[in-house]
């Protein structure tokens, strides 16, 4: 199984790889915030140069959720 956004196939997690581990990654100008097994998958996406067909968008974890939030106040991916 892989995601649909990320392409990244569930398995085994590595020893150094805990559940529950978020990666946070960038460039893709993309906004992701999903989970796939025990890992979730964070990018806030764009505020200067978003990726059609989405809107400029920042990103925030506040311990318990990670979420992508465009300039309007609207979530557009919660986990």
């Amino acid at each position: 199984r892989s995601s649909p956004v990320t392409g990244v196939q569930t398995c085994a997690l590595p020893i150094w790889l805990r559940p529950g581990t978020i990666l946070a990654f960038g460039h893709i100008h993309t906004p992701v915030a999903e989970q796939s097994g025990d890992l979730f998958f964070f990018n806030p996406g764009s505020a200067a140069l978003p990726k059609e067909p989405f809107p400029p968008t920042w990103g925030r974890y506040d311990g318990n959720c990670l979420e992508v939030v465009d300039f309007e106040g609207d979530r557009k991916s919660v986990v």
